[in-house]
Parts: C-alpha cells; sequence; structure tokens
C-alpha cells in the first residue's frame, strides 16, 4: 500500500517539485544579477542555508525513489517491526518530502527577500557581518546609488558611518588604519557618485563618504594609508569635474584642523570624550603636533595639485575662504616666514618618490621625474600663497604678514637655506607666474610684477641675516675639544701604519761618522675652523685623514730623496724579465746585501716563483728576500728596485721639534713614540698670526677670520753612514717604457 502511495504521491511531488524548483532558481540567480550586478550576491543567495537544504533534501529524495525502485524484500523477522522495516524506504521519503516542502517555502522566502532592496539590506546588516557580506553589501550599495534608491542609500549611508565609528571607538590619540573593505569601498562610491549625472538624494554632497575619514568623535589620528585614500577620492573628483565637491571637503577640513587638530600644550587642561578632564603630556603634545603637520602638508600638496590641472576658480575659492569675523584662513599659511619655511622643507633632503608615494598627480606619466614634477607645482603654490599676502587685509595691528623667519640655530640648516634661495629668487624672477595669478588673484599683471619685486627685497633680507649669522657664528664658535682629539688620534693612527713598517727596517743607530738629513714633515695648513667645531656648514668627510696624509707624505718625500742624495749611488736600467740577471751580474748575497722594491710588482716580476709574506715582505723559490716599500710619483722613485749592503742601511730618528716652532705655534706632543707635535689655532683670536697668513696674499681678511691654522711637526731625520755604495736600478716595462736598457754595464759590488 505504501508503496503504491509512494509511486502515485511522492514520485509526482517530487518531479513536479524539480521541474519547477530548478529553473527557479536558475532565474533568481540571473535576476539577481540584473539587479544587482553583483557577483557576491549571487554567491551568498546560493550558501544560504535554506537554498542548502533545499537542494540537499531535493537530491535526498531522488536517491530515496531509485533506491525505493531497486531496495530488495525484508527476509528477517524483526517481530512486530516487520511492517516498519518493511515500509521504511517509504517512511523516509515522506519525511524528506516534507522537508522538501518546507525548503521550497523557504527558498520562496528568500527569493522575496532577495527582491526587495530594503529587506536585502536589512538581511545583510543583521548581527555579525562577515567579509564575504560586507562586500557583498559593498557592492549592493553601489548598485543602489546608481538606482538612487533612497529608501535604502539613507540606512546604508547610516550603516557606512556606524562602521567607521565601530573601527574608531576607543582609538582617541592612536592613529587607525581602517580595513582594506572600508576603503575600496569608499573609492568605489566615490567613484560612482562621480559617474552620475544626477545627485543621490539621500547625501548632501559627493564629499559626504570622505569626510568620514575626518574622525570628530573619538580624536583618532589619520594614517598615511587614509590620507592616500582621501588623496584619490579627490583626484576622482577633479577628474569628473566635481569641483564643487571638493570645495565641501575643503570646508569640512577646514573645521576639522579648527576644532579637532587643535594645538596642545604641555600641562595643558582638556576633557576626553567622556567628558573626563586630562592633562596633556608631552608625548600628547609631539603626537599632536606630528597630526597637524601631516594635515597641513596634505593640503599644501593639494593646493599643487590644483594648480597643475588648472583649477583657478576653485583655488580662488579655496586661498580666501574663511567662516568666521575677522576671517581666519587655518589651512592657508598667513604669514611669509610660514610659507619661506615651507619652501625650505620642501627643498631639504627628503626619501626618492616621497611625494609621488604619497600625493601622486594620477595622470602625470613622467616616469622618474615625477617626484620633481610634484615638488616644483607645490613649490609654485608657494609662490602664488606668497603673492597672495599682498591681497589680504591684517585684520591684527600685531600681526605682521611680511615678518621674516627666525634663522635656524644650526650652522648645517643656515648653509642649506643659503644653498637653496637661489632657487626661490628663480621662481620669482624668471617663472612666468602672472600668467596663472592673475586668474586667481585679485591683482593686475603689474601689480604682480611690483609684489615679486617686493617678494624678491625680502628674500635678499633674509640671504644677507643667514650670511651674517653663519659668518658670526663661525667666528665665535670655539673649537671642539672632541673634534681635535679625534684628529689627533686619526694622524698618530696614520703615522704609525706607515712609519712602523720603515722603523723596523731602517731601525740601526749610527753614532758617529755619518750624514744626517732631515726628513721631517711639517703642516702649515689654513683650513675652515669649522672643521674642528661641532656645528659646520658641510660635512667634511675624511678630512682629518687627509690632514694627516699630508704630514706623512712629506716625511717619505724628504727620506725618498735620501737615496738619490747618495754620492756613491748608480743607477742602471733594467727590463723586467732581466731583473734576475742583474742581480747575478751585480754578485748579489743574501747574507750581505738587501733588496728594497719602492713601488715595484714583484709579482709580475717573478711570476709563479714569487710568494706575498707580508705587506712588506716577499719571497722566491729560489730563496730571495724582496721587500716592498711605498714610492713617490713626485720624485719619480716608482718602480725602482735599490740593493745596498745590510750594514749600511740608514737609521731613522724621531727629535723634538724645534722650541721656536713649539713656541711660535703652541705645539703639543700628541704621540711620544715619533714625537708628533700637533697644533690648531683660530686666526680669529690670533691677530700675529693673522697677519701674517694674510700677507701672503692668497686669502681674505674675512677668510682667515673663518679659518683655522693646523700645524703639524714629525721631525724625523735619517742617517747614512757616509761614502755609502748603494744601486738604484729602474724598472723596465716592455710596452710601456721608451729607450735603451743598460744591463750590460752593470759591475759587481765587489768592483766598487
Amino acid at each position: 500500500m505504501c508503496s503504491v502511495c509512494t509511486k502515485e504521491l511522492i514520485i509526482p511531488l517530487v518531479a513536479a517539485i524539480l521541474g519547477i524548483a530548478l529553473p527557479m532558481l536558475i532565474g533568481i540567480i540571473q535576476r539577481i544579477d540584473d539587479k544587482y550586478q553583483s557577483t557576491r550576491l549571487i554567491r551568498l543567495f546560493v550558501k544560504e542555508r535554506w537554498t542548502i537544504s533545499f537542494l540537499v533534501a531535493l537530491i535526498t529524495s531522488i536517491i530515496l525513489l531509485f533506491y525505493s525502485l531497486l531496495a530488495p524484500a525484508n527476509k528477517n523477522d524483526f517481530g512486530c517491526l516487520n511492517p516498519f522495516i518493511d515500509d521504511s524506504v517509504a517512511i523516509l521519503l515522506y519525511i524528506v518530502c516534507f522537508c522538501l516542502i518546507v525548503c521550497l517555502f523557504m527558498v520562496c522566502w528568500l527569493i522575496y527577500i532577495y527582491h526587495d532592496p530594503i529587506k536585502l539590506q536589512e538581511r545583510l546588516l543583521h548581527s555579525t557581518i562577515s567579509m564575504e557580506k560586507r562586500n557583498a553589501w559593498l557592492e549592493f550599495f553601489v548598485t543602489m546609488l546608481k538606482k538612487n534608491n533612497s529608501m535604502v542609500l539613507r540606512k546604508a549611508y547610516q550603516a557606512f558611518y556606524e562602521w567607521a565609528v565601530d573601527m574608531q571607538k576607543g582609538k582617541t590619540n592612536q592613529m587607525v588604519e581602517y580595513s582594506s573593505d572600508f576603503y575600496d569601498g569608499i573609492l568605489a562610491i566615490n567613484e560612482t557618485l562621480c559617474e552620475q549625472n544626477k545627485k543621490a538624494i539621500t547625501i548632501a554632497n559627493g564629499s559626504d563618504f570622505i569626510t568620514i575619514l575626518l574622525d570628530k568623535m573619538e580624536g583618532t589620528i589619520i594614517d598615511p594609508k587614509t590620507f592616500r585614500v582621501i588623496w584619490i577620492c579627490l583626484s576622482q573628483q577633479l577628474f569628473y569635474n566635481r569641483q564643487e565637491w571638493v570645495m565641501s571637503y575643503w570646508i569640512a577640513a577646514h573645521q576639522y584642523y579648527l576644532f579637532n587638530l587643535q594645538k596642545y600644550y604641555e600641562n595643558q587642561k582638556e576633557t576626553d570624550s567622556k567628558g573626563n578632564p586630562i592633562l596633556i603630556t608631552y608625548e600628547q603634545v609631539r603626537i599632536r603636533d606630528l597630526a597637524r603637520k601631516e594635515f597641513f602638508d596634505f593640503h599644501i600638496a593639494l593646493g599643487g595639485l590644483l594648480l597643475y590641472k588648472k583649477e583657478y576658480d576653485l583655488l580662488k575659492q579655496i586661498i580666501y575662504y574663511s567662516n568666521s569675523q575677522p576671517p581666519q584662513y587655518i589651512l592657508i599659511p598667513g604669514r611669509f616666514a610660514e610659507i619661506y619655511l615651507l619652501y625650505m622643507d620642501l627643498l631639504s633632503f627628503s626619501p626618492i618618490y616621497y611625494y609621488e608615494s604619497k600625493y601622486p598627480f594620477l595622470n602625470l606619466q613622467a616616469g622618474i621625474k615625477n617626484e620633481s614634477i610634484i615638488k616644483g607645482w607645490i613649490r609654485k603654490y608657494l609662490i602664488l600663497l606668497m603673492l597672495r599676502l599682498y591681497t589680504v587685509v591684517e585684520t591684527y595691528s600685531t600681526h605682521n604678514s611680511f615678518s621674516l623667519p627666525g634663522i635656524p640655530q644650526k650652522l648645517m640648516d643656515k648653509q642649506g637655506w643659503l644653498n637653496n634661495i637661489p632657487i626661490i629668487k628663480h621662481s620669482l624672477e624668471n617663472e612666468p607666474i602672472d600668467e596663472w595669478a592673475v586668474q586667481i588673484l585679485p591683482l593686475e599683471k603689474s601689480d604682480i610684477n611690483d609684489t615679486r619685486k617686493k617678494l624678491l627685497l625680502l628674500v635678499d633680507e633674509v640671504e644677507s641675516k643667514l650670511n651674517e649669522s653663519i659668518r658670526r657664528q663661525i667666528e665665535d664658535q670655539e673649537l671642539s675639544n672632541d673634534e681635535i682629539l679625534s684628529f689627533h688620534k686619526i694622524a698618530s693612527t696614520i703615522v704609525d701604519g706607515n712609519i712602523s713598517q720603515l722603523t723596523k727596517l731602517f731601525s740601526k743607530t749610527i753614532d758617529e761618522n755619518y750624514n744626517d738629513y732631515e726628513t721631517a714633515g711639517r703642516l702649515r695648513e689654513v683650513e675652515p675652523s669649522e672643521i674642528f667645531s661641532d656645528e659646520k656648514t658641510m660635512s667634511y668627510v675624511n678630512f682629518k685623514e687627509s690632514l694627516s696624509y699630508r704630514l706623512i707624505n712629506g716625511v717619505r718625500y724628504n727620506f725618498l730623496r735620501t737615496f738619490l742624495l747618495q754620492k756613491k749611488l748608480k743607477k742602471y736600467r733594467v727590463f723586467a724579465e732581466d731583473i734576475e740577471e742583474a742581480f747575478q751580474r751585480l754578485g748579489y748575497d743574501k747574507e750581505k746585501h738587501i733588496i728594497l722594491g719602492f713601488h715595484v710588482n714583484w709579482l709580475s716580476i717573478f711570476k709563479e716563483g714569487c710568494s706575498k709574506v707580508d705587506d712588506l715582505l716577499y719571497k722566491t723559490s729560489s730563496g730571495l728576500e724582496l721587500y716592498n716599500i711605498q714610492g713617490d710619483n713626485s720624485l719619480d722613485f716608482i718602480n725602482s728596485i735599490v740593493i745596498v749592503d745590510k750594514q749600511n742601511l740608514p737609521g731613522l730618528y724621531f727629535l723634538e721639534p724645534d722650541q721656536l716652532a713649539i713656541d711660535k705655534y703652541g705645539l703639543k706632543c700628541t704621540d711620544q713614540k715619533y714625537k708628533i707635535y700637533l697644533s690648531e689655532i683660530k686666526l680669529n683670536t690670533n691677530p700675529d698670526l693673522l697677519s701674517e697668513v694674510l700677507n701672503r696674499g692668497i686669502y681674505t681678511e674675512e677668510e682667515l677670520r673663518k679659518s683655522v691654522l693646523i700645524c703639524g711637526e714629525l721631525n724625523m731625520h735619517t742617517r747614512w753612514k757616509k761614502n755609502t755604495p748603494i744601486v738604484l736600478i729602474r724598472v723596465l716595462y716592455q710596452y710601456r717604457d721608451n729607450g735603451n736598457d743598460n744591463l750590460s754595464e752593470i759591475k759587481p759590488f765587489s768592483k766598487d
């Protein structure tokens, strides 16, 4: 009986549902896509609990129907359960069929909800919203904007605002980075609003969604990513010629900066968002100052963008906008000093692509030049603001719009300003400013030219003050003990590195029958005094090392020259490949003689048969010991080999400098080992030395008053035994040196 009922009732019912429901589901999916243009809403509908339940019930009923046709008869005896077991498939079919009908009605209810935008929005925003639902709702929101569905948009805008407030909650004085889908939603909605010919009824103006990002409740700090989104939104509005929306944003930003980004002062009393009294700390002052600067700089860059896009009418509204009496131009610098500081900051060092990454001009396609182009337009905007000062009536007698900026304290900053002044002068003198300034400012071309001349006079005055301040600071500042000590340590290290090898090699004690040569090194250098001061106008990299090498180079020159002054000096010219034969002709005895190479490449002469022992010594496979000493180009003492008896090597002596020099230059011993004496004298404080140096006619008095005389003495003496036989071989190279060698003229030492 149940089997018959199943065939007569269940099969037609399931077949009818299968024939109606599946086309209906396909149709509703198509309808959702047509109505909302959202693939996410289609996925949400398919993933709905009742949709999945309906499909599961339908598939289950079909499987059970096929199973009922093939199910074997029950051959076991379960007693009173036999009727239920025999009809179990039919009973399951009835249950599944009932569930199928319930699910069908619920799916129909879902279809109704998805066709009603108001109910659909309520469903999407109900309880906790997943990321998928949020993105689907944003696509739905954009579609409703296009259709201008006021009933939906009113609730949607409120939900969007609450979403932002929820992310801002409890983050006072903290930087808030909103979720990526929130940013994407802002950009998509702004783009849609810009594209529409008709304004959405429920939205007061197109910038309402941008101003959501200006938190006026919790007092959060705007994140750099938020600034970038605002920038892109404003660029979109300019692209679609929605200048009135940009102006609406400017008004909102003006109020936000005035009332929500007020300047803090340490120990100032304020109230938090809950009305509780608080005392402002130093850290809060620092954070607020950074937030104010970032917000202000953003709108300065926006001015550059408007000028680049030739939005002259919009600029005219912006730079003269005020909502108070007397007028306050909150986001427009109102003093020459402020604008000048902004200009100098713009010219100072900043990371590559700083402005291009933060405030890009979206249709600018100049590649690596983008950054400099953006900065250039911002500088033009600042010039415009300078010209604007002459069109604004000062409302307070104590307010001077043309007061000069304060001079920086550090010499490096002063010099930076001085280096940048030609750039601002060039902008004021040569750039065709009047072409666009006359369309923005209430000035005639002749007035603009006069104004430019007045600004140039102000810049000249700043330049004059900078030069005077730099001159006075350099003359007055004391030399730094740390800088002087650093120079002395560097000098000792460099002298030791260059002389220590020579003292090991030429350590003979020669007390009688010798020629004494003064091979001292001396420094009498006039250099800027700031080298040894804490404050500098520039970086003096490796300057102390350079001074130290000047001292050691004098010693090296004089020392090497003593080799050429020996009376029993014999000179030969030998090609590199014949050097070994030359040694044999000389009768070289490795026990008796020593080979000194001055800037000689031993490895190229002896090739595989030579190895380096250390920086001073090389050895050949045949047992030759070859020394390598730095030569001197000015003496033409390079690629030269000296052979001398080991017993006749000179000795080096380090003596005290002359007492007159010590007294005159205030020399002090900084290294006892080598008797290094150094001093640094500010010529501004020593009139006698200043006059002496001035008489040389190389420097002006003004230059010398900002200079230091660096004095150094390394009083090394070289003693040679008299009548010392010495052989000097100049190494020739086949493809470089001209002339013939005289290898055949070499005589043994024994014949000297």
